[in-house]
């Protein structure tokens, strides 16, 4: 099983990466608030939400890999252990427009 990761919205494509223990339901006030201006990526971390019986690996690489393959160029925000994930994405590819890391280490 891929990881499952949620579209919603129209507009410019952003990717939003959930913490640890979380999923990406985490940020339904975001999705509701910005859904009118972006079309909003939302995957849920293996192990994490209706990603919790996906095959991938919980690391660095394979789970940017997994999540720059299936989503457009767009601006990436991570939140905690999602930037960890924002941040590798972006070491790897420019495909990773703008990074926000919020609580990230």
């Amino acid at each position: 099983m891929a990881l499952h990761i949620e579209v919603a919205g129209d507009g410019p494509p952003l990717v939003l990466v959930h913490g640890w223990g979380l999923h990406g339901g985490v940020f339904a006030p975001l999705v509701d608030r910005l859904s009118d201006r972006y079309q909003l990526h939302l995957p849920d971390l293996p192990g994490h939400g209706h990603s919790r019986d996906a095959h991938a690996p919980l690391t660095l690489q394979a789970c940017a890999t997994e999540i720059l393959a299936r989503t457009p160029p767009a601006a990436w925000l991570g939140w905690s252990l999602g930037g960890l994930f924002a941040l590798h994405a972006a070491s790897m590819s420019p495909q990773v427009r703008a990074l926000v890391l919020v609580a990230a280490t």
